[in-house]
């Protein structure tokens, strides 16, 4: 997404919300008011995510209807951000309340945020559970798309349990089904964790030509990520300039940095260290991120 959409999501966003909120309490609002939600949120404006999560959680209480289960995800997700475990409430919540309804997409992608938030709180075994739960739960329900998804995420907290055979393997069949599909804007979420365990396993001619290959995110995020791999592979290779303006560029303090849960931190600090700038290691620990209230 590039920060003219992004701009132009975030307007229209607002001007739904302005919209209805001259007729008083509705669905509708607490509708716009969850996309909201959304957009603060992947923008890294958690604290305002946080805020507009409540105002409809709320509103909700004040009609008397169920919290939507996406609005709980995305304010769980929002709390996670700020350091509040709690979003991991909100998360569960939001899968269970999902599934009930009959909303299997949704409760996949609660399940996806729950292993994110899960792996930063208490490390990858719980996040292995909750990740491929939800892809189990993908799979059975026929939601192809979003079990690739999910499997994605789950071979890099694989990585992280140091089951590299296994993680492998789920990668590689996810990217096939994802060329297959031409579901081309998730091929560099497999090739990433490729490029990881290509990198562990000492092969660094293979993670290099693997890291050359990663695409320009659009997202943050996915910059985030792919830089931080990036450099970790270069600072491995020796080719310690080019690790070192990567890691120079992550912790840029003008640039955007919202990687959800802190994922990028696994191989930014390890690629800072290596090239000598701690530095930079020790304010990349200690990002400075908003906190609530």
């Amino acid at each position: 997404m590039t920060e003219t959409v992004r701009e132009l999501l975030i307007e229209r966003e607002a001007q739904a919300v302005a919209l209805l909120e001259p007729m008083g309490p509705s669905r509708d609002l607490i509708e716009a008011l969850t996309s909201r939600v959304w957009m603060e949120y992947i923008t890294g404006r958690n604290v305002e995510a946080l805020a507009t999560a409540d105002r409809a959680v709320a509103m909700a209480a004040e009609l008397g209807i169920d919290v939507p289960p996406r609005l709980l995800a995305r304010r769980g997700s929002a709390r996670g951000e700020l350091g509040d475990r709690g979003g991991i409430d909100d998360l569960r919540q939001a899968t269970s309340l999902a599934m009930a309804a009959g909303l299997g997409r949704e409760a996949v992608i609660s399940f996806i945020f729950l292993g994110v938030y899960l792996w930063l709180w208490d490390g990858p075994p719980p996040a292995i559970e909750a990740t491929r739960d939800g892809m189990t739960f993908a799979r059975s329900r026929g939601l192809a798309g979003v079990a690739r998804y999910a499997a994605s995420a789950l071979g890099g907290y694989l990585v992280d349990a140091g089951e590299l055979d296994a993680a492998e393997a789920i990668e590689s069949d996810t990217l096939r089904e994802m060329q297959e599909a031409g579901d081309v804007t998730m091929y560099e979420d497999p090739e990433r964790v490729l490029a990881r365990i290509a990198a562990l396993r000492g092969d660094g001619a293979t993670a290099l030509v693997m890291a050359e290959r990663l695409p320009n995110a659009d997202s943050d995020v996915g910059r985030l990520l792919n830089q931080a791999v990036r450099a970790r592979i270069l600072a491995d290779a020796g080719d310690h300039d080019a690790a070192r303006r990567l890691v120079h560029e992550i912790a840029d303090p003008t640039s955007p940095q919202h990687a959800t849960g802190g994922l990028d931190m696994r191989d930014a600090v390890a690629a800072a260290v290596a090239v000598g700038e701690l530095e930079i290691a020790e304010r990349l620990l200690h990002r400075e991120l908003a906190h609530w209230p």
